[in-house]
C-alpha cells in the first residue's frame, strides 16, 4: 500500500473509531468525510458510506478483542453479564460483557452481541458458552468463571431450567446475582400495585408528558406561557418508557417547577381549545389544584430522590455487594425518619401558604379540597385532605421499606453474599484482638464454596487463613498511613499491586468477591449505544 493510501486508511479508521466511541450513528460517516475534504484532508469518496464505517468498526473491534484477551490472560478469574433485546431487524440478541481484574481493579469490557435463533434458556446458555470459548478464547472457562449477573426474567433466573441453573451444572461454584438495579425497579412496581393513589399520580405524570410530546402546538404555547411568566420551563418527563427510577424523580421535579406555567397554559386550553383538549384540560386542572395532589407530589419529590440515589448507586460499575447492602440500609433508615408526622408534614407543606381567608395557596394558585371542589373550612375538610396525603405518604414509606427488604432478601440470607462484608475495611473492628479473629468464619465459608478452583491453583484453607490474619494488619497500616482517603477498591488495588505475590491465596478470594457483579446496567447502556450507532 502506498504511503498516501496508508495515511488515508489511518484517517478513515480514526473517524470510524470516533463515531463508535461517541455513540454517533454510522450514517454520520459520509458527512465526516466531506468535512475532511473541506479542510483539505484528501480521502477517497469510495469509502464515504455507512457500510464502510461498519467494516472499519468491525476491524477496530477485532483489534480490541485481541487486546482484551491478552489483558484477561493475566486475570485468574472473570465474571459475565448479559441481557437480551431485539434489534432493529427484529432479531433476538444477547449482549455480553465481561468483568475481570486489570491492574488490581475490576474492569468491564464489551464482548459481543450474540444473535439468537430463539430467546429460550438452551439458546442463551449455548450463546454464553460459545462467547467464552470463541470470543474470549477461554477454553478453561469452567475453572475461571466465578460469577454472573442477569435480569430477573424466568428464562435467565428460573430455578428449574433457567440459564443460571444450566450454567451451574457446568460451574457448581458459580455465584449468580439477579441485577439489584432491576430488583429496585421491581420493588417500586410492587409499591405501585398496592397504592392506587400513587398509580393515579404516576399515570397523571405520563399523561402530562404525552399532552406536550405529541402536540407541537401545546408545547409552543407552554413555552410562551413560561416566557410571559418569566419562568424557564423544562420538558415534562417520560416516566413510563424508561427503566430506571431517577426518571420518576425528574418527572415530579419538572411538574413542580413548571406548576404555575402548567396552570396558566391549561387554563387557556380549557377556554380556547377544541372539545378533546378542553376535556383533558379540565381533568388536568382538577388534579393540579387538588390539595392532596400537590402535597403528595411534594412528598414524592423527596421520596423519589431517596430511591434514585439508591438506583444510581446500583448502576455504578464500581458498586460492590457491601456497598449495595450499606446504601440500601441507609436509604431505608432515612425513609423511616419521614414517618414522623411533623417532619413529613413539614416537607409536604413546603411552599404552600395560607391566604387571608385561611385557604391554602401554592405558587399563587388557590388549591381545592379535591377534584373540582373549592376549599370550605380550612379547619376540617381541607385538613382531612392534608391527612389523606400524609396517610398515603406514610403508606408509601412502609411499603417501600418492606418491598426493598423482600427484593434484596438474599443480602441477609445468602451465605456467600453475607460473607463478602469481611473484605470491607470500614467494617473491621478497631480493637487489635477482635481484628485478629475477625472474618475467619467467613473466609472458611468462601473458601469452602470456591474450594475446587482455589485448590486447582495450589491454595489450601490453612494458608488462606494465615494470610488473612497477616493481610488485615497490612491493610490497617495502609489506612493509618493514608488516613480515610483511600476507598474500598483503592485499598485492594494497592494491596494486589504491592503484595500480590506474598498473599496469593487470600487475594484470590478478594478478587473473586470483587468480581461479583451487582448490576447489568452496563448491558443496558450497551444496548442504548448500539441502537444509536445502528441508525
Amino acid at each position: 500500500m502506498e504511503k498516501s493510501e496508508l495515511e488515508q486508511m489511518r484517517v478513515l479508521f480514526r473517524v470510524a473509531f470516533f463515531l463508535a466511541k461517541s455513540g454517533r450513528p454510522f450514517t454520520d460517516f459520509p458527512g465526516q468525510i466531506k468535512l475532511l475534504a473541506v479542510n483539505n484532508v484528501p480521502v477517497s469518496e469510495t469509502y464515504a458510506n455507512d457500510k464502510q464505517a461498519r467494516i472499519f468498526t468491525d476491524y477496530i473491534y477485532e483489534s480490541k478483542r485481541v487486546e482484551m484477551i491478552k489483558e484477561m490472560s493475566e486475570s485468574e478469574f472473570f465474571a459475565i453479564l448479559s441481557d437480551g433485546s431485539t434489534d432493529t431487524s427484529i432479531t433476538d440478541e444477547e449482549i455480553v460483557y465481561v468483568k475481570y481484574i486489570k491492574n488490581g481493579r475490576p474492569t468491564y469490557r464489551f464482548v459481543t452481541f450474540k444473535p439468537l435463533v430463539k430467546a429460550d434458556a438452551p439458546s442463551i446458555t449455548a450463546a454464553l458458552q460459545s462467547t467464552m470459548e470463541e470470543n474470549l478464547e477461554r477454553k478453561t472457562w469452567k475453572n475461571d468463571l466465578v460469577a454472573a449477573s442477569f435480569d430477573g426474567a424466568n428464562v435467565m433466573m428460573g430455578s428449574k431450567s433457567g440459564v443460571a441453573t444450566r450454567l451451574k451444572e457446568d460451574v457448581p461454584h458459580l455465584v449468580v446475582v439477579h441485577c439489584f438495579a432491576h430488583r429496585l425497579e421491581l420493588a417500586v412496581k410492587d409499591v405501585l400495585k398496592q397504592m392506587p393513589y400513587l398509580t393515579v399520580v404516576h399515570e397523571f405524570l405520563q399523561k402530562v408528558y404525552l399532552f406536550y410530546k405529541y402536540s407541537p402546538l401545546n408545547w409552543a404555547a407552554f413555552k410562551n406561557a413560561g416566557e410571559a411568566l418569566c419562568i424557564s420551563v423544562v420538558r415534562p418527563v417520560n416516566v413510563s418508557g424508561t427503566r430506571w427510577v431517577p426518571h420518576h424523580e425528574r418527572g415530579v421535579q419538572a411538574l413542580l417547577r413548571n406548576y404555575k406555567v402548567h396552570i396558566a397554559h391549561i387554563e387557556d386550553v380549557r377556554i380556547h381549545g377544541g372539545k378533546e383538549s378542553k376535556d383533558k384540560a379540565v381533568y388536568f386542572l382538577k388534579m393540579l389544584k387538588s390539595v392532596k395532589f400537590v402535597m403528595f407530589c411534594k412528598f414524592l419529590q423527596i421520596y423519589f430522590r431517596m430511591i434514585s440515589v439508591l438506583s444510581k448507586c446500583l448502576q455504578d460499575n464500581e458498586v460492590t455487594v457491601e456497598r449495595v447492602r450499606n446504601m440500601a440500609e441507609s436509604v431505608k433508615k432515612l425513609m423511616v425518619q419521614y414517618k414522623d408526622e411533623d417532619k413529613l408534614k413539614g416537607c409536604m407543606m413546603e411552599g404552600i401558604s395560607t391566604n387571608a381567608d385561611g385557604k391554602l395557596v401554592y405558587e399563587g394558585i388557590l388549591l381545592q379540597e379535591g377534584p373540582g371542589r373549592p376549599q370550605r373550612n380550612v379547619d376540617n375538610h381541607t385538613q382531612s385532605k392534608q391527612q389523606e396525603a400524609i396517610k398515603e405518604s406514610k403508606k408509601a414509606i412502609e411499603l417501600t421499606v418492606q418491598c426493598i427488604d423482600n427484593r434484596f432478601q438474599d443480602l441477609v440470607e445468602n451465605e456467600i453474599l453475607k460473607s463478602t462484608v469481611i473484605f470491607d475495611p470500614a467494617m473491621w473492628p478497631t480493637e487489635t484482638e477482635a481484628l485478629e479473629v475477625y472474618g475467619d468464619d467467613e473466609v472458611k465459608c468462601l473458601y469452602s464454596h470456591f474450594k475446587q478452583i482455589l485448590e486447582y491453583r495450589g491454595c489450601n484453607e490453612i494458608d488462606t487463613l494465615i494470610e488473612w490474619t497477616a493481610l488485615k494488619k497490612i491493610v490497617r497500616k495502609i489506612e493509618q498511613t493514608e488516613g480515610q482517603s483511600l476507598k474500598y477498591l483503592d485499598i485492594w488495588q494497592r494491596v494486589m499491586l504491592v503484595f500480590g505475590d506474598n498473599y496469593k491465596c487470600i487475594l484470590m478470594l478478594v478478587k473473586i468477591v470483587l468480581l461479583i457483579p451487582c448490576s447489568t446496567a452496563v448491558c443496558e447502556r450497551g444496548f442504548s449505544l448500539m441502537s444509536v450507532i445502528k441508525k
